[in-house]
C-alpha cells in the first residue's frame, strides 16, 4: 500500500517518506528528474542510472511526450512505461504529469470530456475514458489528475469553471479507475490561480475524493514571485496535512528551500535542463558548508578556453573527475552533444546532493541556517535566449524577461561577457536531428 508519512518538521518545512510499491521509499523534499521523449534532455536512462543519488529521486515523464509511443491506440502502442524508465527508476516511482513542466503550454481547447496537450507531433485531445485507459494499461507509480490548469491572469468566472470542470473530472476518473487506484496514485491539481475563495473551494473538494497528494496548480507558467508566493500559501492553507504536496516550475536552489519551508514536499529539475541548455554549471557547494567564487559558471565565456580545471574542485562526478572547463567550452562552442551530456551529469549530480542536504537540514533542524548559507552570495545568471534566432536576455530561474546589463551588474566580474548572438549549446543540434527526422518521417 501507497502512504506518505512526516517525519520531521522545522520552520515550516517538512522531511518524511513517500511509500512506493515493493517496499521502497521517496524520501522529502524529493526530486523529480525532467525527462523528454522518454530520457532526460542530453542523456540516457543508462547514463542517467549512474549518477550518484539518482535512486533517491523520481523520474517526471511528461504525457504528451510519449503518449504517441505508449499509447494503446497508437501503433506502437506496446512500449511498456514502466520497462523505458527501469534503467534508473528501479527502486524510484515513476511519475506521469499531464504537463510539460519546460514548455507549458496554455491557452488549448478544453471540453467536457477531455483537454488538448501540445507534445512533439503539434497539439493533440486526450478525453477521461482514454487517459483512464492509459493508466490502467502503463501502471505509473503516480499519475497526475487531468485538471483545467489556468494562468494567474485568469478571471474570476474562468476560475470558478476551471474549478468546476477539474473537480467533475477528478470525480469521472476515480468512478473510472477505482477507489484504491486513486487514492493511492492520484495527484489532484489545486486550480483557482490566486482567487484565494476558489482555491478554498478547489481543495475543500478534491480532498473529499481523497487523493495520493497535490499539485499546486498554476505555478511555474507566468506569475511573478509575488503571485508565486501568494499561490503556494493560499493552497498550503488549506492542503490536508497527510498528503504530499508538488509544485512544478523552475526553481533555484535558493528558491526551493523557501517553498519547501513554505511546505512543499517535491520539486521538478527544470532547473537544471535549463541551465544545460545554456551552456551553465553549478557550482555552488551543495552542503553549503564551504565558501565558492560563483553558484553558476557559464562555460561559453572565452575565459574559460584554456583553463584545465575542473568544473568545480572537489566535486565527485563523472564529468569533474575526467574532463576540464576548456574541454566542455569546446564541446558548446563546436555545437558537440556531447557538451550537453557531460555538463547534465555535473548538474544532476549538484542538484541530487542538494536535495540530499536539504533532507538533512530539515532532520537536524538546521534548515534556517543551510538557507542562509546557501542564500549569502547566491546570485540569479542572465544568460541570452536565441531559441528564435533573438538575443533575448532571460532570468534562468524565471519564465519572464529581465536587463541582462542589470542581471550582469551584481556580478563579481562584470567584463566577463559571453559573446552575443548564436549560442553554442546542446539545444541547437538537438533541434537540428529533430528536424532531419521529422523531414525523413515525411
Amino acid at each position: 500500500e501507497m502512504s506518505f508519512c512526516v517525519a520531521s518538521t522545522c520552520s515550516g518545512a517538512r522531511a518524511g517518506a513517500l511509500q512506493v510499491a515493493k517496499g521502497a521509499a521517496l524520501r522529502t523534499p524529493a526530486l523529480l528528474l525532467y525527462t523528454r521523449r522518454g530520457a532526460p534532455p542530453s542523456m540516457t536512462m543508462e547514463t542517467l542510472a549512474e549518477v550518484e543519488g539518482v535512486d533517491e529521486a523520481a523520474i517526471n515523464v511528461c504525457l504528451p511526450e510519449v503518449y504517441h509511443l505508449t499509447s494503446a491506440s497508437t501503433s506502437k502502442g506496446e512500449v511498456d512505461l514502466q520497462k523505458m524508465y527501469h534503467t534508473a527508476a528501479q527502486a524510484s516511482p515513476v511519475f506521469l504529469s499531464m504537463r510539460n513542466p519546460v514548455g507549458h503550454t496554455t491557452g488549448l481547447p478544453v471540453m467536457e470530456d477531455g483537454m488538448h496537450v501540445a507534445g512533439p507531433r503539434g497539439h493533440f485531445q486526450v478525453k477521461l475514458g482514454e487517459y483512464a485507459d492509459y493508466i490502467r494499461q502503463q501502471s505509473p507509480s503516480y499519475f497526475q489528475l487531468m485538471s483545467d490548469d489556468i494562468s494567474v491572469r485568469a478571471a474570476s468566472k474562468r476560475c470558478r469553471k476551471a474549478v468546476k470542470r477539474s473537480v467533475e473530472w477528478a470525480r469521472t476518473i476515480k468512478e473510472k479507475l477505482g477507489s484504491d487506484v486513486f487514492e493511492q496514485r492520484a495527484f489532484a491539481t489545486l486550480t483557482g490561480a490566486t482567487h484565494d475563495g476558489e482555491v478554498r473551494r478547489c481543495a475543500a473538494e478534491m480532498a473529499e475524493l481523497n487523493p495520493a497528494g497535490f499539485v499546486i496548480g498554476s505555478v511555474g507558467i507566468d506569475e511573478t514571485d509575488e503571485q508565486q508566493d501568494e499561490l503556494v500559501a493560499n493552497a498550503v492553507a488549506v492542503l490536508p496535512e497527510d498528503k504530499p504536496r508538488l509544485a512544478y516550475g523552475c526553481f533555484s536552489p535558493r528558491k526551493i528551500i523557501e517553498l519547501a519551508m513554505k511546505g512543499i514536499d517535491m520539486f521538478d529539475s527544470t532547473y537544471t535542463a535549463r541551465l544545460t541548455s545554456f551552456g551553465i554549471a553549478l557550482t555552488f557547494d551543495p552542503e553549503g558548508k564551504q565558501g565558492y567564487e560563483k553558484n553558476l559558471t557559464d562555460l561559453t565565456l572565452d575565459k574559460y578556453r584554456k583553463d584545465m580545471s575542473p568544473i568545480k574542485e572537489g566535486c565527485q562526478c563523472y564529468t569533474c573527475k575526467g574532463f576540464s572547463r576548456a574541454y566542455l567550452f569546446h564541446m558548446f562552442t563546436t555545437h558537440e552533444l556531447l557538451g550537453g551530456t557531460l555538463l547534465d551529469i555535473h548538474n544532476a549530480h549538484t542538484f541530487l546532493l542538494f536535495f540530499k542536504a536539504l533532507r538533512r537540514s530539515i532532520d537536524d533542524g538546521s534548515i534556517n541556517e543551510f538557507s542562509a548559507r546557501i542564500s549569502e552570495r547566491w546570485e540569479e545568471y542572465a544568460a541570452v535566449d536565441d531559441s528564435d534566432n533573438k538575443t533575448t536576455p532571460v532570468l534562468l530561474s524565471r519564465g519572464a524577461t529581465a536587463s541582462y546589463e542589470s542581471a550582469r551588474a551584481s556580478t563579481a566580474d562584470g567584463a566577463d561577457k559571453p559573446i552575443l548572438g548564436k549560442r553554442p549549446t546542446a539545444s541547437w543540434a538537438v533541434r537540428a536531428l529533430e528536424s532531419a527526422f521529422a523531414k525523413k518521417a515525411r
